[in-house]
């Protein structure tokens, strides 16, 4: 997957170091956005690399200021026995400057509550995942209301009730989808 966002971002610098076009106006103070990450993930609670279960992400943003976005996530688990919610937020910050290719860095929190998840051995998991990440990424705005961007970075996660581990992920990498309005 790391492979994928380091492609994906040297081809939006690629694009943007040749374009020639007038840049797109940048989303501003009051703007929202609309987002999804974690796209390319199947929802289901089989573990990934990164320890979390899997799941598109669907995210809703505030600009607090043209450089500064905070924003929550909804994230819907589906297993055998039913689904769950990871809840989750964040504030990422822009450099400040004009154009089209804007970097970041990201940071967030979340938090998923699995009950009743068969553990293939005639039993059930019930645990609680709160997770912390930081994160460097470039967006590319293709218009005023439209954009992709890659990030990459790390994440700790601490596993709690039946599960009762934590881990530290390096490397983490998703790509987003922005709709802003």
């Amino acid at each position: 997957m790391l492979r994928y966002a380091s492609a994906a971002v040297l081809a939006v610098s690629l694009i943007s170091g040749v374009s020639h076009a007038a840049p797109p106006v940048q989303p501003g103070e009051g703007s929202k956005a609309l987002f999804l990450s974690n796209v390319f993930n199947e929802s289901n609670v089989a573990f990934q690399a990164l320890g979390l279960p899997a799941g598109p992400t669907y995210n809703l943003g505030l600009f607090l200021s043209k450089d500064l976005m905070a924003y929550g996530s909804v994230r819907l688990i589906n297993h055998e026995e039913g689904t769950n919610a990871a809840l989750g937020g964040g504030v990422r910050l822009y450099q400040s400057r004009p154009g089209p290719l804007r970097t970041f860095l990201d940071g967030s929190l979340s938090y998923i509550k699995l009950d009743g998840v068969d553990d293939n051995a005639g039993g059930t998991i019930d645990g609680d995942i709160v997770s912390l990440g930081g994160y460097f990424g470039a967006e590319y705005l293709f218009t005023k209301n439209a954009s992709v961007a890659a990030k990459v970075g790390g994440a700790f996660s601490d596993f709690g009730g039946d599960l009762d581990f934590t881990t530290l992920d390096l490397g983490v990498a998703e790509v987003m989808f922005n709709f802003y309005f």
